[in-house]
């Protein structure tokens, strides 16, 4: 019962997010108009469908890899088979501001003796990890649209400033001082995040950073990969290097709007560069519905099973 009532809200953010995608979607649907989509979906074709999906699916498989990687770094190890269902029901909550939902799997986690520092820490240096490779594939761009610079531009500072804050020791040892002269809530609080810290420290020396920047690099270039592949599939004739910059981009942009999901912004973005590149708008709509189905809420579907079973199972 307590187990229930601690998910209750992880189950009203999902069903929330989940509504108001569908107005959302259906709004830009009916704009787009049915007779453009249902175009682009007989020029996609199943097997396109199939290909953009599993694109997807090797996305999320590296991913999880590498919070495999993090959990067994900072000590802990658990079976694979439970840890694939315990990392996808995070993304039944992937559509909540930040991704901050995503950190449900701290509650799964928590039931099979992982503590929830460490699994925080993972989440939190894995979305330092995805902005760091989001960032480098949007570089290809960079030259041919100069307008984009400033928002990568921000990326890249952010990037440093995390990474600068976490590693520099004074920091950690300011924040134990303060703790040690606080006997209140304030004071455990401090110690809690003063444990955290020291999990992510150990995720971001430059072996494991190295090594976790090239598995998000490659995973997120499969659904870049997936986007070119659609935009020739509806006869919109670009170069791989486009179409790698347009959508990296765009999840960049989404990100750095803290919307639940990036919802609005990344769309938005992606519309407009499309737009701007010459292909007409309800094309542009249609194609950018397309892949954030299967993409973002192939995730959250996945994710929503996933998170239904793991909910369920006793502790």
């Amino acid at each position: 019962m307590k187990k229930n009532q601690g998910l209750k809200w992880q189950w009203h953010a999902m069903f929330i997010s989940i509504v108001i995608t569908v107005v959302i979607y259906v709004a830009l649907s009916l704009y787009a108009g049915w007779h453009d989509i249902s175009k682009i979906l007989m020029q996609i074709g199943w097997w396109g469908l199939m290909i953009a999906l599993i694109l997807s699916l090797l996305n999320y498989f590296l991913r999880f890899i590498r919070w495999q990687y993090y959990l067994y770094y900072l000590g802990y190890s658990i079976a694979y088979g439970v840890s694939w269902r315990i990392y996808l029901s995070g993304f039944a909550l992937t559509t909540t501001p930040g991704k901050a939902g995503e950190m449900v799997r701290s509650i799964f986690l928590t039931q099979k003796g992982i503590p929830a520092s460490v699994s925080v820490a993972a989440f939190i240096s894995e979305r330092l990890s995805d902005l760091i490779a989001i960032v480098l594939i949007s570089c290809i761009g960079l030259l041919a649209y100069p307008s984009m610079r400033i928002p990568i531009l921000i990326s890249i500072i952010l990037i440093l400033i995390c990474w600068a804050g976490l590693m520099y020791p004074p920091i950690t040892q300011l924040l134990c001082q303060i703790a040690q002269r606080q006997t209140n809530v304030f004071g455990k609080l401090l110690e809690k995040i003063i444990g955290i810290l020291t999990q992510i420290k150990k995720c971001h020396n430059i072996k494991i950073l190295s090594l976790t920047t090239i598995l998000s690099v490659v995973a997120w270039s499969m659904e870049a990969w997936a986007f070119y592949w659609l935009l020739h599939w509806c006869d919109v004739n670009v170069n791989y290097q486009f179409a790698f910059f347009v959508y990296a981009v765009s999840m960049l942009v989404g990100a750095l709007s803290f919307l639940p999901g990036g919802l609005g912004g990344a769309e938005a973005t992606m519309i407009s560069l499309l737009v701007y590149h010459g292909v007409d708008t309800h094309t542009a709509l249609a194609i950018t519905l397309f892949i954030r189905l299967t993409t973002l809420w192939f995730a959250v579907v996945l994710g929503s099973i996933a998170f239904v079973r793991q909910s369920r199972d006793k502790i």
